[in-house]
């Protein structure tokens, strides 16, 4: 089969890490394998997959929801076995133009998110159910993303739960933590879902020797860090923007902090786990399920409550050394082979 995935862009976040992680597994297992990429930026995530001998397309678009991206995708209908898309703005745009202009290609889409804005908007109820039909199958990223889309769309879609996986290889290394500090650190872009904020809260609340590093870029990036100046934690607070060494960051952690306001899948918090890292996690639908019973939970947007949890983590060792085990074990689950055959037998259908 010749495939081709459609993303809005390669910059950190689950949805990209899961495409660095699949195409390559397509591709070994014999099938022509390229990428769309709305926004044409050069990233450490775009130079992996080229590595690993994928294709990128870039549609050259400055404005990933611009109305003239149906006719820019129009070159991109014809060839390909498969189209899948990831993202809002490529559901759609794909959608529209396959419907507008016509396509041979098998339409596919992956749901990343338990919700999103738009669902808080009546009509857009009636345009995501005319959109969704345009796809033969949808993937969703867990069971609480299924249920929450098909509540929204009320349709009888075709909806099949895939977790997400991680290459579990990238973790067989030894941890190297610094015995001298606690460093969180929390992998995530910077938009308003994913709450940085509140973990640069929860700093002024810990003892000088935890550390934070923030790992993602991101148009909140800037705000975050003027909050962690202005409450005079900045220098504790790293910043690293995109980062392709995950592993390394996290074997040399202490504990993984997730604060989403709502979260899909939680990919990061599946490498949290495979570095053997307790979770401390915003108790929202999609890090529960992925978390488990490796972590602590706390209220979104609640900094008290999440700097009680880490300094639980920081002064039990038992309980710390109890949920770093039970980490590791559950990582197991989520292994990016096991996610890539399930694709693959959805195509091959």
């Amino acid at each position: 089969m010749k495939i081709l995935h459609v993303i809005t862009t390669l910059f950190t976040g689950g949805a990209e890490r899961l495409i660095v992680d699949l195409m390559p597994r397509f591709m070994a297992a014999g099938h022509t394998v390229e990428v769309l990429v709305f926004y044409p930026k050069e990233t450490p995530f775009a130079q992996k997959l080229r590595d690993s001998g994928i294709t990128i397309h870039y549609l050259n678009c400055k404005k990933v929801y611009s109305p003239l991206n149906v006719f820019r995708l129009k070159k991109y209908l014809d060839g390909y076995d498969i189209i899948h898309t990831h993202n809002t703005a490529c559901q759609y745009y794909v959608a529209l133009a396959a419907r507008i202009f016509g396509t041979k290609a098998r339409l596919f889409t992956t749901e990343h998110n338990t919700t999103n804005r738009r669902r808080n908007m009546p009509l857009m109820k009636y345009v995501d159910r005319g959109m969704y039909r345009m796809y033969e199958h949808i993937i969703s990223v867990s069971d609480a993303t299924t249920a929450n889309l098909r509540e929204h769309i009320g349709i009888n879609a075709k909806i099949t739960t895939i977790n997400n996986g991680i290459n579990l290889s990238r973790f067989d290394m030894a941890q190297n933590r610094d015995p001298k500090i606690v460093q969180l650190v929390m992998i995530a872009a910077f938009r308003p879902q994913k709450d940085q904020d509140t973990v640069v809260r929860a700093m002024k609340l810990l003892p000088k020797n935890v550390r934070l590093i923030l790992v993602g870029e991101g148009n909140r990036r800037p705000l975050v860090m003027k909050l962690a100046q202005d409450i005079h934690v900045e220098d504790r607070v790293v910043f690293t923007g995109v980062a392709t060494n995950i592993s390394e960051i996290l074997l040399r952690s202490n504990i993984v902090v997730l604060s989403s306001h709502w979260e899909g899948f939680g990919l990061a918090a599946v490498e949290g786990l495979a570095a053997g890292c307790p979770i401390v996690a915003s108790n929202v639908e999609g890090l529960r399920d992925i978390v488990g019973d490796a972590g602590l939970f706390f209220t979104p947007g609640d900094e008290k409550a999440l700097a009680e949890d880490i300094m639980r983590l920081i002064e039990d060792t038992a309980l710390y050394d109890d949920l770093a085990t039970r980490a590791l074990s559950r990582a197991k689950i989520f292994d990016i082979d096991n996610t890539a055959k399930r694709y693959l037998a959805l195509y091959e259908a």
